[in-house]
Formats: C-alpha cells, structure tokens, sequence
C-alpha cells in the first residue's frame, strides 16, 4: 500500500526524467496521457531484472525440493562407508608401511677441505699466527701468505675446517634395487587417525560417520635438493621412492612414479599477459611458471592378501584426488607455485606465507617439510570426492531447497512490488484522465441547430432579412 501511494504520489506531481520533473497542475488542468512517464526506464529495467532472476531461481529450488537428488548419492557414500568398516579398515590397521629413497643417494664430497682458520690463540706479546693455529717459528718465513701478525693481548678462536658436504648422486634404479634396495634404510610411516573434514556448510546428519586412518610421513626429502635452474626449467635429479607393506607376515614391495621436485608448466596465456604477471614468463612462443612439489598421496588396492598401488586405465599410479571434468584419479605429486607446505592433506593452510617461486629469482624451497600419505581405494574421502566432483558437498536435503526457494521467491516479489505498484497506479491515473475527458465533452454546450435560411447560403440569408424587416416596417402612406 504504501509502495503504491509513493507511486501515485510521485505520477501526480509529474515526478519522471526529462523537462516535466517538479511540474504542478492545477485542479482545473488535468494531466494528459503523455504526461505519466512513469519512473526512468532504467530502473524499470534492473528492478525488472533482479525481480525477475530472483524469482526464477527460487521457482528453480521449489522444483528441486520435489526431487531428492542428495538421497541417491548420500547412500552411495553410506555404502562405500560400509564397506570401508567391513573390509579394509581392518586390514589398513593391521599393515605397517615403511619407504627409503632408491635415488638420488647421499655421498659424502670428497674434495679437500681447507685448514682450519685459526681464530683463537691468546698473546701476551704478540706472535706470528699460521693458517693451522699454530705460531710460526722465528726462523720460518713469518711474511708468507700462511702467516699473519697477531698483536699482544689479543683473544682469538681457532675454527675448525667444516665438516664434508652431503651430496645427492643420481644412480640408476635397477631390478636388484628394487628387490634388494642396495641396503638403504626403512623409514616407517606414522598412522593417522583424525577425521577428514567435509564440506561444513552441509547437513552432516544422514551421512555414516566411520574410523579414518591413513599413514603418513614427512621429511624423506632433503632441506635443500640437488640441482639447478637452467635455461630449460629444473636441472635436478628425480626422486625414485620405494614403499613397502608388511602384513600377515609378508612384504608387498612397490614403487610409486619418479618425484621431481620443481619442474616448469606451461600457461594458457598470450605473450602480452605472460610479460604482465610478474610469475610468468616467456619462452619458446609459450608461457610457464615454475611450481614446487607440495605433497604426494599413494592410493593403494588390497587385493589378494596383499596391499598394491591402484592404476589407472594408462597403467599410471592413481593419486586421492580426481579431476573436476573427467572425475579420472590425478598424478599421486601435488605441486603449486609457492614453496612447501602450503596446504596439507586436508587442504588446510599451514604456512601462509610461503615464498612463491618467481622466475627472476633462482630460490629452491626447503623439501623437508613434504609430506607423504598412503589411503586405501576404498576410504570414504575419496569416494566423497568422487561422488562430489572434489567439492565434498553433497547438496542440499528438499526442506533446505524449499526454504531456500521460498526466501528467494519472496525476496524477487518484494523487489518487483513497486515497480508493479508504480505500473498499477499509472493504469489508474490514466484511466481517470479519460474519464474526465468523457465528462468534459459531455458537459460543454451544443451549439444551436442550422436553419433552413441558413442553409441557403449568405445571398439567401440576406434577401431573408430584408423580408423580415419590410415586415416588421408600419405601413406607409398609399402610393
């Protein structure tokens, strides 16, 4: 009501765009037709359109609460949840996993070491001091390059020569290796057992709540790899990984894909866009950026009494992510252009103010801190992943869509109310403009009817009155 009478109010005083805005009309005047302009056609228009796209979406929700299509996937998940408790829960538990490194393997740098520096020796009258911490003899050559004048009263430290450098050297992984394992270390994992996290903003009370556990473990990288950038990307050796599971008394022994460290990608990007972004840059009429290996995730089958690593329909070792698209499992190497650790395996921050890689600085990022996870192709996070296509939401139950339409639906008819109030009172104000002219015309007065003489034309409308006047005229005297 009261978006109605602003409507009339504002049609009345003429309030519209143009020259007519402010213009007044007097009782007597009544405006016309032309004169109810109405508001600007631009806010007919975005009113008009925001009403309208609110209220189709809200139709949209309505019509989904009469169609369940959580239900159908929620009990998928419940089933593969079932299936998680029955079977390989079990199995995960009683499996120990444990990894070492094939390749690169640490040596020690075997090339001479410097003498110690000698900077600390304590003089009372000063000495020449040699290259080895030791005082020249008088008779030595004290003015040689292995020999410097301390002054009296003077405290110095003698530092040792650093101790040998550990270097990464690139070996070729053999069969024997990969049986064998040339006597390298096992490094064990460590299980997990806190929840995964799904999407929060979802009612989580129709989903099977079930025991996670994944292994997981960190620092099988070395603080800083070896190698370099060069003109062609990373010039550095890949990681070879070997995993073995221990259960029932048995070892499964199996190796995930070579790990590289830092790499180039390229990027959909034109030359103009490339040379913009200050992480980008071009080469060879393409544009890459260079990325950092963030974490690895193994997703492995227990089949047999055996635990392997799933393949896909390429024969490549399957990761605990899918894609969006094709929902086809990713590369089991997770990278990102900044540093390690971004994220962890659940996705949540845990530095945010990693260095990010920039091609005009040659910085290598610490690996120390890359983590490894090992999951079942059963567990109920990546088949929550499959089933969300990796937003692990499930949707909304109908009464949330009902509510959510409702509101939408009612929100698009409160934008739209005045500018059908605004339309309703103009009908209205034109509809009295007619009917005041309808009265006017009635109540103006009816001209006389022509008469006969009058239609004979003025020469006859003359002679008519000179007759009527020699009638009217006293009679004269006889002639």
């Amino acid at each position: 009501m009261a978006a109605a009478f602003v409507a009339t109010s504002a049609i009345r005083r003429g309030i519209s765009h143009g020259g007519r805005s402010g213009r007044t009309y007097s009782s007597y005047s009544r405006p016309s037709e032309d004169n109810m302009e109405g508001p600007h056609i631009c806010w007919i228009i975005l009113f008009g359109a925001a009403g309208s796209a609110l209220i189709i979406s809200g139709s949209f929700y309505i019509y989904e609460s009469f169609h369940d299509g959580r239900a159908s996937i929620v009990q998928v998940y419940n089933e593969k949840v079932s299936d998680w408790a029955t079977f390989d829960h079990d199995a995960l538990k009683n499996t120990s996993f444990s990894f070492r490194i094939l390749s690169p393997v640490p040596m020690n740098d075997t090339s001479p070491r410097p003498p110690p520096i000698c900077i600390n020796v304590t003089t009372t009258n000063g000495s020449w001091i040699g290259d080895n911490c030791s005082t020249c003899l008088e008779d030595s050559n004290c003015s040689a390059s292995n020999c410097s004048f301390v002054p009296g009263n003077t405290t110095l430290q003698c530092k040792e020569a650093p101790p040998p450098d550990i270097i990464m050297v690139q070996q070729a992984v053999t069969d024997e290796m990969l049986r064998g394992g040339g006597g390298m270390p096992w490094t064990p994992f460590a299980p997990r057992t806190d929840n995964d996290t799904l999407d929060s903003e979802q009612t989580t009370g129709d989903l099977v709540a079930y025991d996670a556990l994944r292994y997981t473990a960190v620092g099988m990288l070395p603080p800083r790899p070896p190698g370099a950038w060069g003109p062609y990307g990373w010039a550095g050796p890949d990681f070879h990984i070997q995993i073995r599971a221990h259960y029932a008394g048995m070892d499964a022994l199996f190796a995930p894909q070579p790990v590289r460290l830092l790499k180039e990608e390229p990027v959909a990007a034109n030359m103009k866009i490339c040379r913009t972004n200050r992480d980008f840059y071009w080469r060879d009429n393409a544009c890459y950026h260079r990325v950092a290996l963030q974490r690895i995730c193994i997703q492995v089958n227990f089949t047999e009494g055996e635990w392997r690593p799933g393949f896909d329909s390429s024969g490549i070792n399957m990761g605990c992510r899918v894609s969006v698209k094709t929902l086809e499992p990713q590369p089991e190497s997770i990278y990102s252009t900044t540093c390690p650790p971004l994220r962890d395996e659940n996705g949540t921050y845990v530095n945010e103010r990693t260095p990010t890689l920039n091609p005009t600085r040659d910085n290598v990022c610490d690996f120390s801190a890359v983590n490894i996870t090992i999951r079942s192709s059963t567990d109920p996070l990546i088949q929550a992943r499959i089933l969300t296509k990796m937003t692990l939401n499930f949707g909304m139950t109908p009464e949330e869509n009902m509510q959510q339409g409702l509101v939408l639906f009612l929100v698009g008819a409160v934008v739209l109310c005045p500018l059908g109030a605004t339309f309703a009172a103009k009908h209205i104000v034109r509809m009295r403009a007619r009917r005041q002219r309808r009265m006017d015309d009635f109540l103006r007065p009816v001209a006389a009817p022509a008469t006969r003489s009058s239609a004979r034309g003025p020469r006859a409308q003359s002679y008519s009155a000179d007759d009527d006047d020699a009638e009217n005229r006293p009679p004269g005297p006889p002639s």
